[in-house]
């Protein structure tokens, strides 16, 4: 398994105790050590699991997916072009949903400002549900949906880096009209999320195969590898790059790609101005 294929997002480390314990992850950083603010409660193994506590709200849950993405690309040589997974795990209410029951979210709702998404369905044998992003912990639950105050945010922030099916949220109910959020215990959170253990595992499993077979529909042009350890190029020059790359393929232009790969630029600018000719000098 290649590096940085699964990106797992928890707002508490009461949420990623089970889950480190589950996977094996290690804390990637000593105190003061990390390169980029925010990366402090980071853990990952060998097999490509990352796991990141951003803290709670949208706005930790916002500036977590970034930072965890740029860290991946600066420093740990992500590919861009490959799919990545992006998963958030946590607790959650709802009105009646029995507790301790986990729920795939099929459309996420941020009651702030109105905003839906709707992740892909291309996974089986999980209950769905709507999940209702709020500002503060839910007590009415109006919606007969599942609450929550991360999965909004997630979901925007993700969708810059991957597409919709393989960006996920889970959510396991903590509590409900029955059992109400001022009930609830803080120690109960790691039986809660260990309980559905193999449930987790599932879901991996089938989001990995469906990245394997993007990865072999859409792999990345071995010019634009070439280029990236040619040239220093910014996140979005390797953006530019790439569509351009994959443009010259698209349109059967692979030895024009070659040819224009070849020459000796400055810069990634002039990069980028020399792979626009050559697209424009193939269509003549």
């Amino acid at each position: 398994m290649r590096k940085q294929k699964i990106n797992i997002l928890v707002a508490h480390s009461l949420e990623a105790k089970p889950l480190i314990k589950q996977f094996g992850l290690l804390k990637v950083f000593s105190k003061g050590e990390s390169p980029i603010p925010g990366l402090e409660q980071t853990y990952m193994n060998d097999d490509g699991v990352v796991l990141l506590v951003t803290g709670m709200g949208k706005s930790a849950m916002t500036q977590g997916v970034q930072t965890l993405y740029r860290w991946q690309l600066e420093y740990l040589g992500l590919e861009p072009g490959l799919a990545a997974i992006w998963l958030n795990i946590g607790i959650a209410g709802h009105r009646i949903a029995e507790l301790g029951s986990g729920y795939l979210a099929h459309k996420i709702v941020d009651q702030e400002t109105g905003e839906c998404c709707y992740p892909g369905m291309l996974i089986e044998g999980f209950e769905t549900s709507e999940v209702c992003t709020v500002d503060k912990p839910e007590t009415v639950y109006l919606r007969l949906a599942v609450y929550d105050m991360e999965a909004a945010a997630f979901y925007r922030g993700a969708s810059e880096y991957s597409s919709s099916e393989f960006i996920q949220c889970f959510k396991i109910i903590s509590d409900n009209l029955a059992t109400p959020i001022h009930r609830f215990k803080p120690e109960s959170v790691f039986a809660l999320i260990a309980s559905h253990g193999e449930s987790i595992a599932k879901l991996l499993k089938q989001l990995l195969k469906l990245a394997d077979e993007f990865d072999r529909a859409y792999a990345l042009p071995k010019e634009f590898k070439e280029l990236q350890r040619n040239y220093s190029l910014s996140v979005s020059h390797q953006q530019q790059i790439l569509r351009l790359c994959q443009r010259y393929y698209a349109l059967s232009k692979k030895h024009e790609l070659t040819s224009v790969c070849s020459q000796k630029f400055s810069n990634a600018r002039e990069l980028v101005i020399g792979l626009e000719a050559g697209l424009r000098s193939s269509r003549d």
